[in-house]
């Protein structure tokens, strides 16, 4: 009898101990939806669980492949560069963070990725908006 509640309560352990970790999430929205060209946006979402991850970074494409986005301190100098990160709220899972919104009229994909880049949001496309029809986004090819 003492043996078969041993085998049950180590079978019990085992089972638990093997079962696969929760996998974290990342979700993402843009305030406003569609910004306006050289103005500044705001992404916002959450972190499932909670304390998964201390920061999100954020990311865009170039050439198809996901990199993450750098802010130059000045045009043609890496000095004090670095890359944008959102604070996660270990409480909550919540981020967000301002962002500048290119002044050109072209459509970025942009996420945001765990700090440790295991885990990332699903992507979002972000096409700026002129203020006003008659002052169009410029064109810069």
């Amino acid at each position: 009898m003492r043996r078969a509640l041993v085998a049950v309560a180590v079978s019990a352990v085992l089972l638990v101990a093997c079962q696969p970790a929760p996998t974290a999430t990342i979700t993402n929205k843009a305030d406003p939806a569609r910004p306006i060209c050289g103005s500044t946006g705001r992404l916002y979402g959450t972190v499932s669980p909670a304390g998964a991850t201390p920061k999100v970074v954020l990311q865009k494409t170039r050439n198809g492949k996901w990199e993450d986005w750098i802010w130059l301190q000045g045009l043609g100098s890496t000095e004090g560069s670095h890359r944008i990160y959102g604070t996660v709220d270990p409480s909550t899972g919540a981020w967000s963070f301002q962002y500048s919104v290119p002044i050109e009229a072209k459509t970025i994909h942009v996420r945001v990725r765990s700090l440790g880049g295991s885990v990332a949001s699903p992507g979002l496309y972000l096409t700026p908006r002129p203020a006003s029809s008659d002052v169009p986004c410029p064109t810069i090819d």
